[in-house]
């Protein structure tokens, strides 16, 4: 298991995610998921984790039934109360307890560089509970920043960028015997600091692959943008498009 994840999202750490996902970028992920799952008026589809809600609140209000799984309370609280959604508050880990539902979904999503909270196992188990809850056929879009191939060639001992009026600085330590990136993060604004560290596993493209093959999934396609441009080595953001089968 990871590194507890729903800590992570508290105060200027979830702040600085929230001015990250402007409303261009929110609108652009929801176009993408339209597209990609294929999805009509009042399909039913899981958003996990779902974060503060935004972007499954767009999907509702396109006319979609949206229910949306995270384990931070913090993140939970800022979810729109709109139409069309639900909000429930469980642990990727859990899939099982908090989305019991079988064949129930007709698509699922996992966006936001989720991927990597979890071990091996547990990274199967949760494939494995998504595709329980879809029908078949149903798809299911996987999105990372943390694939192999994305971090290893890119991977700075340490960064640091604006994100609005927070500055994010970041140390990243490589535990090569694990393939675990543990992540240090410290977030200042006007002189108020906050420090929380982030883990994730690091899978390669054909794990991932392999992990969602086991779930019972086939993968339709690996695309490095929202443009739909075929992922290759060193592109930073892989999102998988799978069929439940």
């Amino acid at each position: 298991m990871a590194h507890d994840s729903s800590a992570f999202f508290t105060g200027l750490a979830a702040e600085a995610w929230r001015l990250a996902r402007t409303d261009d970028v929110l609108a652009a992920e929801a176009g993408y998921l339209r597209s990609r799952l294929a999805l009509r008026r009042g399909a039913r589809v899981l958003d996990v984790p779902c974060g503060d809600g935004r972007l499954a609140a767009r999907l509702a209000r396109a006319g979609l039934r949206v229910v949306g799984v995270d384990a931070s309370p913090a993140m939970l609280a800022d979810a729109p109360r709109a139409a069309g959604c639900e909000w429930r508050q469980g642990d990727m880990a859990d899939m099982a307890a908090v989305v019991p539902e079988r064949g129930a979904f007709d698509a699922a999503f996992c966006v936001g560089n989720a991927l990597g909270y979890l071990d091996r196992r547990a990274t199967a188990g949760f494939f494995a509970a998504v595709a329980t809850a879809l029908r078949s056929g149903a798809r299911f879009v996987v999105d990372t920043e943390m694939a192999a191939e994305s971090v290893l060639p890119n991977l700075a001992e340490r960064l640091w960028a604006p994100v609005g009026d927070i500055v994010m600085a970041v140390e990243h330590d490589y535990r090569v015997a694990e393939s675990r990136l543990q992540s240090q993060y410290h977030f200042i604004r006007d002189g108020a600091r906050q420090s929380a560290r982030l883990d994730h596993w690091i899978f390669t493209s054909g794990e991932i692959a392999a992990m969602l093959a086991g779930a019972g999934f086939e993968v339709a396609a690996m695309e490095a943008d929202l443009d739909g441009n075929p992922y290759a080595v060193g592109e930073p953001r892989l999102l998988v498009v799978a069929v439940r089968r």
